[in-house]
């Protein structure tokens, strides 16, 4: 007996595990400017505002 329930849910398990979730949530911060993902938290990027206070 075919069951094509089951065959979709391991399709859907398989793409969207922890990892693929993971890099999907990246690209979306990459897409949105990197906010979401990476904060300046130390002032290194030359766009801290220290540089832009000159």
């Amino acid at each position: 007996m075919y069951y094509p329930y089951l065959t979709i849910n391991i399709v859907v398990y398989i793409l969207m595990s922890r990892q693929a979730w993971r890099l999907c949530s990246e690209a979306l911060a990459v897409m949105l400017g990197g906010t979401a993902s990476s904060a300046d938290l130390g002032g290194s990027s030359k766009y801290s505002s220290e540089n832009l206070e000159d």
